[in-house]
């Protein structure tokens, strides 16, 4: 009984976590490396905490880069007479 149980919640959270927000996955896995019953699904899950908090950071990093060439590139055609080619 307990193992379905445990079944059924994991899936569960399994499909919530593929359409939730990296944020909020990483919380999830936190929680999960605290709790899971052992000490090897508790490290994986600290694991997996830390590398979506990498891929997170990454995600961040292009975005500032993305949206800061894109600025310089309007600022650049504002110049030539706004038609931008």
């Amino acid at each position: 009984m307990k193992r379905r149980a445990l079944k059924t919640i994991f899936d569960w959270v399994s499909s919530k976590l593929s359409t939730a927000p990296i944020e909020e996955q990483i919380k999830v896995y936190e929680a999960l490396g605290h709790v899971l019953p052992s000490e090897d699904q508790r490290r994986r899950a600290t694991e997996i905490a830390v590398s979506l908090s990498e891929v997170a950071k990454l995600q961040l990093d292009f975005t500032r880069i993305l949206f800061s060439g894109l600025n310089q590139s309007k600022s650049r055609h504002r110049g030539d007479g706004g038609d931008g080619e």
